[in-house]
């Protein structure tokens, strides 16, 4: 509900990463409900995530030690 309905939203693939496929979202808010947004958005992402088994992925690094 925070969203403004214009501009309109985008949601795109920004990059394609070693381990990951970075899509962003753009969202025009009010300045004053900015940050109540991002973590709605963030919030809701992570639960749509979760209901379709979505995960994500963490780095990893195995360090081999060499004698």
């Amino acid at each position: 509900p925070l969203v403004l309905k214009e501009p309109n939203y985008r949601i795109e693939m920004s990059s394609m990463a070693d381990s990951s496929i970075d899509i962003i979202c753009r969202v025009w808010v009010k300045t004053s409900t900015y940050w109540d947004a991002y973590y709605d958005i963030m919030n809701q992402v992570k639960k749509a995530f979760d209901k379709e088994n979505i995960e994500i992925p963490f780095n990893q690094l195995d360090v081999h030690i060499v004698k």
